[in-house]
């Protein structure tokens, strides 16, 4: 048999790591990569809708005219609202992907940048 785990005194028992609710991940992301967080999340926004108005379209017969398309996309934007939270949990999991992609490439044209600036200021003391 195996005998109970007893704490030590002096070590303080340590709680698990609580998560934060996802408007609070949300936001601690927003403050982290700014304008990455805000544009992928409404790119996914814009695709939902767009993914929706398209289904509803096929769907219907209705976007021959104006307030056909109109209703159209009022649905398409009322079926996006059910995904927020799937639109948050993606944007929390690609946007440090993207802020990553994004400053790799500032890097990499930035150091290309300096290099032709070199060259034109060395061409240009000639």
């Amino acid at each position: 048999m195996s005998e109970p785990i007893e704490a030590k005194p002096d070590v303080p028992a340590v709680e698990p790591a609580k998560k934060l609710p996802l408007k609070k991940r949300l936001k601690k992301l927003y403050e982290e990569y700014g304008w990455v967080a805000l544009c992928t999340y409404l790119g996914f926004t814009a695709i939902s809708i767009a993914v929706f108005a398209v289904i509803i379209g096929f769907g219907f017969d209705s976007t021959k005219t104006s307030s056909g398309i109109i209703g159209t996309l009022i649905a398409a934007w009322l079926a996006a609202k059910v995904t927020v939270p799937l639109r948050i949990i993606g944007t929390l999991a690609l946007t440090p992907i993207i802020g990553r992609v994004i400053a790799r490439r500032r890097k990499a044209r930035g150091e290309d940048d300096d290099d032709d600036d070199d060259d034109d200021d060395a061409e240009e003391a000639l």
